[in-house]
C-alpha cells in the first residue's frame, strides 16, 4: 500500500516537464491544423493540392 510518506517524497519535476512539452506540441499541431495567427492551415493546403492542375 502507498503511504503518505511515499506520496510526499515523489519527485514530479520530470513529469511536469513532459506534460509541458506535450502541451506545447498539442498547441503547435492545433496551430498547424487551424492556421492560427493568420497562417496557412492544413485545410488550406489540402484544398490547394486538390485544386492543382498537374500530372505526374
Amino acid at each position: 500500500m502507498v503511504t503518505f510518506q511515499d506520496l510526499n517524497d515523489l519527485r514530479l519535476g520530470k513529469l511536469q516537464a513532459a506534460v509541458t512539452d506535450w502541451q506545447a506540441m498539442v498547441d503547435k499541431l492545433v496551430k498547424v491544423a487551424d492556421g492560427g495567427n493568420g497562417e496557412v492551415s492544413a485545410a488550406d493546403l489540402g484544398s490547394k493540392a486538390k485544386a492543382a492542375d498537374w500530372k505526374g
